[in-house]
């Protein structure tokens, strides 16, 4: 029979010698329990009573009938939602937070509470009733370990009960965790890559909505002077402004309002990117902070006049690093989300300060974008981000008061990230997790019979990652300002490519005969290969200019075509091996592209050329 734990979610407490009973929900194989939902069901809770009764009949066999309150209820009843037995039972949503839920037992029914709201937009809303059944899930050892087929882990289970005297309450670290790693389906929510609250993001660069580059005809004013003329926007979607036009507050400010009108509790605030500072007599007597600062305190005033228990969400980017020096901080309806950038580190001396100051500077609250992954940094699609590092990041950024982040990159290379990925969803979910246990169950669970061998070679990938971290440790880990060629070179010698490659032949070895550990093998594989050529191909362009003969010039060209060769057979595999892209490749289309060709624009060096 399989029994809950007390976890640090739970607000029960066994003493010992305590005698707990429990609450059968399917017994030995025979299903004793109904799924029970509100007569007035909505899509979400019907949602969640069904997934909740698919992965239990995954985990068991039994199927659990999902069925309306009303209904002739027999056996033990499982309440989902804002049924009428939970509001008698005084299990409600008072209290919880964000997408925070309850899981209880009274008087011998269990209890699944979460907190919902009305979804806006394609930007969120709490979605408690779907996150209290993946934590129902989790608890009897369900996991997501990657968003594919092949990636969840169901236990085997005859039985399924729960203490009677169960009573959880959950309360989420983070508002949301948002980027590339949502929209995954239940891998995401189960990882907590959601956004628990009505927010309008839109990348931060709001103020093109207010002030449309096709206003320029008919109000140049309102656009960037230089060189004592107003500047044409080159691009639409990314004009520059003159933030002392006294209209332009306004502009802006009405469009938020309009955001908020449509039922979005926070709305995101910033300048265009790569911002310009204006050079008009008004604009020149401030810096290029004040310039948006000043700006962005006028919008955030206007709005708060119809909507002062809303947040308007300001971006800390560019010229905004810096602080105001004609204020203190932002009204009480601002928050801010803070870039976690070169220049902001530079600016304040490490990430920590940036945080203590805008925490205090901002009273709504404060988020974080974080760049540790993407595709923009010297090693392109190669890996660069630890487990261990993205455990310290999440519960650092919490201390200081972070309730929100989103990753700037991420889910591109699970091959060599996804122990990676997976801490970031585990830590995010629960940050008094040992991430050490965390990396160790992603391994078990991935790769089954082949963990030892596959638990060395990532143990000493992310050993050689931490050992060349890019002295901007407090902002990425390799792959910044220091080129391809030393990129790959330096962190894969050739002693250390034939130690991985050697774990993977073991790993094939151990696995042998388990499709799915050596479906997870074979995307590693592929990870490898990517980093490993390119290394090689620099390794032996650097021998032929110690010794620049005809046999190291034949080396080079030859390893330079092997990992062209590579690339064109990678790129097909979608189509030529559907199975395998659709069970163990996720991400598989930033794979499959020809940037894969150039690693995405960061070969355009020798011996690439």
């Amino acid at each position: 029979m399989t029994r809950f734990t007390v976890s640090y979610m739970s607000a029960v407490v066994l003493v010992a010698g305590t005698q707990v009973f429990a609450l059968d929900l399917i017994k030995e194989g025979r299903p004793v329990s109904l799924i029970v939902v509100p007569d007035r069901a909505t899509v979400l809770e019907k949602q969640s009573a069904e997934k909740l009764a698919k992965y239990l009949e995954m985990a068991t066999g039994e199927n659990l009938r999902v069925v309306n309150e009303s209904s002739d209820l027999r056996g033990t009843i499982i309440s989902l939602g804002r049924t009428r037995m939970a509001e008698a039972a005084g299990i409600t949503e008072q209290g919880l937070k964000y997408d925070g839920y309850r899981m209880a037992v009274k008087a011998g029914t269990l209890y699944l509470r979460g907190r919902d709201t009305d979804l806006v937009g394609n930007y969120g809303g709490a979605q408690g009733s779907l996150r209290v059944v993946f934590g129902f899930l989790d608890r009897l050892g369900f996991r997501w370990l990657q968003p594919t087929p092949m990636g969840v882990y169901v236990p085997r289970l005859s039985s399924v009960a729960v203490p009677d005297d169960l009573n959880v309450v959950y309360a989420p670290p983070f508002m949301y965790v948002h980027g590339r790693f949502v929209n995954q389906g239940d891998w995401s929510m189960a990882n907590s890559f959601r956004c628990a609250v009505r927010a309008f993001t839109a990348g931060g660069h709001t103020w093109v909505y207010g002030v449309p580059a096709t206003l320029y005809e008919q109000h140049p004013e309102y656009f960037l002077m230089q060189n004592g003329k107003r500047v044409k926007p080159a691009q639409a979607d990314n004009p520059q402004y003159c933030p002392t036009n006294p209209d332009l507050p306004k502009l802006v400010a009405d469009w938020t309002i309009k955001k908020l009108d449509e039922g979005y509790d926070i709305v995101a605030l910033g300048h265009s990117d790569g911002f310009q500072p204006c050079q008009c007599a008004e604009c020149a007597k401030l810096s290029p902070a004040d310039q948006v600062h000043n700006a962005q305190r006028k919008i955030v005033e206007l709005v708060g006049r119809k909507y002062p228990d809303r947040k308007v969400h300001l971006l800390v980017y560019s010229p905004a690093n810096k602080p105001p020096t004609l204020f203190k901080s932002y009204p009480p309806n601002t928050m801010v989300e803070v870039c976690l950038t070169e220049t902001l580190q530079t600016q304040f001396g490490s990430h920590d300060k940036a945080l203590d100051y805008w925490g205090t500077a901002v009273p709504g609250g404060m988020t974080v974008y974080a760049y540790y992954m993407g595709l923009y940094y010297d090693n392109g699609l190669a890996p660069r981000f630890i487990p261990s590092l993205a455990a310290a990041k999440l519960r650092n950024w919490h201390d200081h008061g972070v309730q929100g982040i989103y990753w700037c990159g991420g889910n591109e290379n699970w091959g060599a990230e996804g122990p990676t990925y997976y801490t970031i969803g585990r830590m995010a979910t629960n940050l008094a997790l040992n991430p050490a246990e965390v990396y160790q169950e992603y391994i078990n669970l991935t790769f089954r019979k082949a963990a030892p061998a596959m638990k060395q070679y990532y143990d000493l990938l992310y050993e050689q990652l931490e050992s060349h971290r890019c002295w901007l440790d407090d902002w990425v880990m390799v792959g910044v300002g220091m080129g391809a060629d030393e990129t790959f070179a330096g962190l894969y010698s050739a002693d250390t490519l034939l130690r991985l490659q050697r774990f993977l032949k073991a790993a094939r070895e151990q696995a042998a005969g388990d499709s799915r550990a050596l479906g997870w093998i074979r995307l590693a594989e592929i990870s490898y290969s990517h980093y490993a050529l390119i290394a090689k191909a620099f390794h032996f362009h650097r021998a032929y200019l110690l010794n620049p003969s005809a046999e190291n010039l034949k080396q080079v060209r030859d390893a330079v075509d092997a990992y062209r060769t590579w690339s064109e057979e990678t790129i097909q595999i979608p189509r030529k091996d559907k199975a395998f892209a659709d069970n163990f490749f996720p991400g598989v289309g930033i794979w499959a592209s020809d940037q894969l060709k150039t690693n995405y624009g960061h070969l355009n060096c020798e011996p690439f050329k």
